[in-house]
């Protein structure tokens, strides 16, 4: 919980002492160039506020169907020819993988998180900076949260530099262009760490949208050499994250389609509380 008091006083700090300190140091208030950098600083602080406060809000998803199959394959249990019976006709049985610690049936690419105690639905990572799950159903969010902070990160050291080269002299060394006011410099070491973090985890990210895997995934190698056995292209990729408006999604503040079901999600039972 920490961490997440410490993100959100960030999220209302920086754009504060950017929009009421910086900025009229940079440009008259009302001025064109004024209107221009507080409507682009809002688009895109807000889209990085909207964006973290949904992947909090929103459940990963969790598996809810409890097992009701055998805890291994018959062929791993030294059991051969196993059936079930259907009527008058013998059927082989259906094994379906589950969970020890939670007794729930596993979907494809389900993993039981040990912090959260719970299985997450295609579950990437645990994010210390949201306090739970990144997952199916909050994964777009946590994309979007990423571009929109390298973004305003971005934004802000672009002003920060501005500033120093109105300031000081076209002839003026490096020495003297480091030499900053006090108010400057946590601005600035803030917006740097977070631009070259976001910047790191945007760019991972976004090829792991693009090939279809996950962070567990690539940790444990999945797909090497020959790629992601859940690839399906990256168009259907992104559709499968952001639902039928990908792009709009990307882009626009409080849009976004449904989600399509991955495979065997429906017929193992989905947490009301997922479906945002």
């Amino acid at each position: 919980m920490a961490v997440v008091a410490v993100s959100i006083t960030l999220l209302i700090g920086t754009p504060v002492v950017y929009l009421w300190v910086l900025l009229p140091i940079l440009c008259p208030i009302g001025g064109l160039p004024w209107c221009l950098a507080v409507v682009s600083f809002i688009w895109a602080a807000g889209n990085l506020a909207l964006n973290y406060t949904l992947c909090v809000r929103t459940s990963p998803g969790h598996p809810t169907a409890p097992a009701q199959a055998p805890a291994a394959p018959p062929e791993v249990r030294g059991e051969s020819g196993a059936h079930a019976v259907q009527g008058d006709q013998a059927a082989p049985a259906r094994w379906a993988p589950t969970c020890t610690t939670c007794h729930v049936v596993k979907p494809a690419r389900a993993h039981h998180c040990s912090i959260c105690q719970r299985c997450v639905l295609r579950m990437d990572h645990h994010c210390a900076f949201i306090n739970a799950c990144v997952g199916y159903y909050n994964y777009r969010f946590f994309l979007r949260m990423l571009w929109y902070l390298s973004l305003t990160c971005l934004h802000i050291l672009v002003a920060l530099g501005l500033h120093e080269w109105g300031v000081r002299s076209p002839n003026a060394t490096l020495g003297m262009l480091l030499q900053l006011e006090a108010w400057q410099t946590p601005l600035l070491l803030v917006s740097a760490v977070f631009f070259t973090a976001g910047l790191l985890f945007t760019a991972l990210h976004t090829y792991l949208l693009l090939t279809n895997r996950t962070c567990v995934e690539l940790a444990a190698g999945l797909g090497r050499p020959g790629g992601s056995p859940y690839d399906l292209g990256w168009r259907s990729n992104v559709l499968q994250v952001f639902g039928s408006l990908p792009w709009l999604g990307c882009v626009c503040l409080p849009m976004w389609g449904p989600l399509p079901d991955p495979e065997g999600l429906q017929s193992v039972g989905i947490d009301d509380e997922a479906l945002v």
